[in-house]
């Protein structure tokens, strides 16, 4: 039972690394991590999958022995992690300031889509399936590469559509028709049909979106009223006290 409370309160605080140590670790590991992740990584942050995770799990535990050594105190552990993100916030400040770092952690947008014709190339090039592009195009609320007027690959992974004009529309599903053979007198209905329903798809979209919005915004004050209500019983605690 004595052990229990017997405390090694040296080990637990008394720092086992010299500043310099902890600011060379923590800038090399960081350093190389980030450049790391840019060249290999570099589209994998707008969608984490199984094997994303994994690779992040790995690089975290193979990460502990050369950030700190065998410490283990707590004041090593807080002072790496004050290394950690200064450097983060640094190289956030000179990526605001210089169009060189900037480009070096962030990569370029890339078009996928121009005019409703798909960039095979870039997709080839960005390893990007069609599959995942419609996925990615899903998410915008469309399912018809021909009614996007633009879609760019972001420099975080994610995909940013810019939907055509609703005459745009209809003249792209005027001419896909014609090339399939059909009817322009038969396939008028068709198209009208189509349009609808594409912006009835982008309208359901938005409605979703002013929803999850105003849920947010309901939490957020219930939040702030029980935060008010904890705050008066502590200051009429106090009071009684």
């Amino acid at each position: 039972m004595a052990a229990w409370f017997d405390t090694d309160w040296s080990r637990m605080f008394v720092p086992q690394m010299s500043l310099p140590e902890i600011l060379i670790r923590g800038t090399l590991v960081y350093v190389a991590i980030v450049l790391l992740l840019r060249v290999v990584l570099k589209r994998q942050a707008g969608e984490i999958g199984p094997s994303d995770l994994l690779v992040v799990t790995l690089v975290a535990g193979i990460c502990r022995n050369p950030l700190v050594r065998d410490a283990s105190s707590i004041t090593d552990g807080l002072l790496v992690v004050v290394v950690v993100l200064l450097w983060s916030y640094g190289l956030d400040w000179l990526s605001f300031h210089s169009p060189f770092v900037h480009k070096l952690l962030h990569s370029d947008p890339v078009p996928l889509i121009r005019d409703g014709v798909v960039l095979r190339e870039n997709l080839a090039r960005e390893l990007m399936t069609d599959r995942q592009l419609q996925c990615q195009l899903r998410h915008e609320g469309v399912n018809d590469p021909a009614l996007i007027a633009e879609a760019w690959l972001e420099g975080d992974g994610r995909v940013s559509v810019i939907p055509r004009r609703p005459k745009q529309t209809e003249e792209a599903t005027r001419e896909r028709e014609g090339q399939s053979g059909g009817n322009g007198r038969e396939g008028r209905p068709q198209r009208q049909a189509r349009l609808q329903a594409t912006m009835e798809q982008i309208l359901a979209r938005c409605r979703e979106r002013m929803a999850e919005q105003e849920r947010d915004a309901e939490q957020f004050t219930a939040l702030l009223a029980e935060m008010q209500g904890q705050i008066t019983a502590m200051a009429a605690s106090r009071e009684r006290a």
